[in-house]
């Protein structure tokens, strides 16, 4: 990175990615609730309307969609979070865990529309 000040990478890149990545996370888990308690209204009403007959409950399928979404998308800033936190000219493990978080990095980052294609197409 062209920034060599720790401080200003950390309030340049560091805080607002930490920022972002919190306020995804709490938005994710506020709609995956609001699904699953949603789900459990329309569970009962089906099972009352069909009388235990097994039937598809609709909205089932995108709590997995978005499990898929939030895997894809989150996980690659969360490795480069973690990658930017760790300490820069380090010797042995840390450097070696380095390396390993900027090639994953680059690797999910660079290949999410394949993931998003591969998400979407191999399903049922």
């Amino acid at each position: 990175c062209w920034i060599e000040s720790a401080l200003m990478r950390l309030l340049l890149f560091g805080v607002p990615l930490a920022i972002i990545l919190i306020i995804n996370f709490i938005f994710y888990a506020l709609t995956v609730r609001n699904i699953r308690r949603n789900l459990k209204k329309v569970r009962v009403q089906v099972q009352r309307k069909f009388k235990n007959k097994k039937q598809i409950v609709p909205g089932e399928h995108d709590v997995k969609i978005y499990t898929r979404m939030m895997a894809i998308t989150g996980f690659g800033w969360t490795i480069g979070f973690i990658n930017w936190a760790l300490p820069d000219n380090q010797k042995g493990f840390i450097d070696m865990l380095s390396v390993i978080f900027q090639y994953l990095y680059i690797l999910l980052n660079a290949t999410t529309g394949i993931f998003i294609f591969a998400v979407f197409t191999t399903t049922r």
